[in-house]
C-alpha cells in the first residue's frame, strides 16, 4: 500500500534584497533530526529557500505516528559568495514590560501627610519619551498579585502604592525625573528602577520622621 503524505508545516527565509524567499539561503537537515524524522513519519523537502515539513497520514487524514514531543534542528547554508554585499544580520530583542509599583512605608506619619505623597514622571519632556502616569491604590484595594500590608512593615506603618497606569519596558539606563513629592516638595528626585537582577518592577520606599 502507497503511504500518503499531508503538509505539516513550511517555513521560508525572506530577504528584502529579493523581495520575496531568499534562494540563496538552503536548509540543512542534520542527522540527529533526520533520524527523528523518520521515526515520527515526517517527510521533509528543502529547496530555494523554503522548508516543507509533511507527516504520513492514515486513511482519514491523522498522523500515523505523533511528533508532539519532538524537537528538530535545521541548519541554514548560503550558496551565494556575494550574499555579505546584500545583506546585513542582526537579531532584535524585545525589552520586557512591567508595571512599576512603588510602595510608601511610612513611620510616624499621620492621615493627612500621607494624603500629600504622590509619584509623578517630571523628566518624560527632557528625556524625548512618553509620559508615564500613575495610579494611587489605598491598602485595602492592593490586589492579590501585590505585596500584602502586612508583609511591608510593622502594624503601626502606612502604606500606599503607587503603580503605572501601563506597563514600562525595562532599560539599561533607567529613566530619570521618576519623582516622590510630598505637598509638592520633592522627597526623591530620581525613584529607582528595577535592574537585570529583578524579576519584577516592585520598589519599596521607607519613609520616616522623627
Amino acid at each position: 500500500m502507497m503511504a500518503r503524505y499531508k503538509p505539516l508545516f513550511t517555513i521560508a527565509v525572506s530577504h528584502a534584497y529579493t523581495r520575496g524567499v531568499c534562494a540563496d539561503c538552503t536548509f540543512v537537515i542534520i542527522p540527529e533530526t533526520a533520524r527523528v524524522m523518520r521515526g515520527a513519519r515526517l517527510l521533509v523537502k528543502a529547496d530555494e529557500g523554503r522548508l516543507r515539513m509533511l507527516y504520513e497520514a492514515n486513511s482519514v487524514g491523522d498522523p500515523v505516528l505523533s511528533a508532539a514531543d519532538k524537537t528538530l534542528y535545521f541548519g541554514l547554508k548560503l550558496g551565494n559568495p556575494y550574499f555579505a554585499n546584500e545583506a546585513e544580520f542582526g537579531i532584535a530583542f524585545q525589552a520586557r514590560q512591567d508595571r512599576l509599583r512603588y510602595y510608601l512605608v511610612a513611620r510616624n506619619f499621620s492621615d493627612a501627610e500621607m494624603a500629600q505623597l504622590s509619584v509623578s514622571d517630571t523628566g518624560f519632556a527632557s528625556e524625548g519619551r512618553a509620559e508615564v502616569a500613575f495610579r494611587r491604590i489605598a491598602p485595602a484595594a492592593f490586589a492579590v498579585e501585590e505585596i500584602q500590608p502586612a508583609m511591608l512593615g510593622p502594624a503601626e506603618s502606612k502604606v500606599v502604592l503607587f503603580e503605572s497606569e501601563a506597563a514600562v519596558a525595562r532599560q539599561a539606563i533607567g529613566m530619570r525625573g521618576i519623582q516622590l513629592k510630598r505637598n509638592g516638595t520633592t522627597l526623591v528626585s530620581h525613584l529607582p528602577q528595577p535592574g537585570p537582577e529583578r524579576s519584577n518592577a516592585e520598589v519599596i520606599v521607607q519613609l520616616s520622621k522623627p
